[in-house]
């Protein structure tokens, strides 16, 4: 059984409104990434902010929903949050920004994460994408409470309590994700003109 983590309840200041309700294709994001990820996982569970309203979402059937705490701590304290919710052996984080997700991506970290604690795509410059990224569902939560515990409440820091992380080079996705928008994150309204104008040049 596969998880997946969708985090949707950042504050989305940069944007000036709530990311996961722009639209983009007709669709929300939100409902973009939704899309995509039944097509790989059998349970999603998506993290929302203490004051998200969520009548929306409700009716959506094995829809599981986790809400961050009285105080915003990043993106961590809502994956923490749902991974407790995981039933899957194996669970894949999403960000809600990325409405261009490649299924075959996610698949293919699926397989190879069943030998590893992790499969976090690396860029040239050495940043992870540990948003986009599959987990060992027992390690995450491991992981999870020991980085709850410290001061550090970042994802990446959480990423060193993990012992079997499998690094792969971002460029190897191109087989199935040509120009990579996958990984594209849309913080700003002119990053999202971008993606509008990439999307539009195949």
């Amino acid at each position: 059984m596969i998880s997946c983590i969708i985090v949707a309840g950042g504050r989305s200041e940069r944007f000036g409104k709530d990311k996961k309700n722009v639209k983009f294709n007709g669709k929300t994001f939100l409902e973009n990434v939704l899309e995509k990820a039944t097509q790989f996982s059998d349970e999603i569970i998506v993290s929302l902010g203490k004051d998200d309203t969520v009548e929306d979402l409700v009716e959506k059937e094995g829809l599981k929903l986790a809400f961050d705490g009285k105080k915003w701590k990043g993106p961590l304290e809502g994956i923490c949050s749902s991974v407790s919710l995981c039933q899957g052996g194996y669970v894949v984080i999403l960000s809600v920004d990325s409405p261009m997700i490649s299924p075959d991506i996610f698949q293919e970290m699926v397989k190879t994460c069943q030998k590893h604690d992790a499969v976090i795509p690396l860029h040239a410059d050495g940043r992870l994408e540990v948003l986009h990224a599959a987990y060992n569902t027992s390690k995450l939560k491991h992981a999870c409470k020991k980085t709850m515990e410290t001061e550090e409440h970042s994802v990446k820091s959480m990423t060193s309590y993990l012992e079997n992380i499998k690094l792969v080079d971002i460029g190897d996705f191109r087989k199935y994700d040509r120009n990579l928008l996958t990984f594209f994150n849309v913080n700003t309204k002119k990053d999202l003109e971008q993606l509008i104008k990439l999307e539009k040049e195949g």
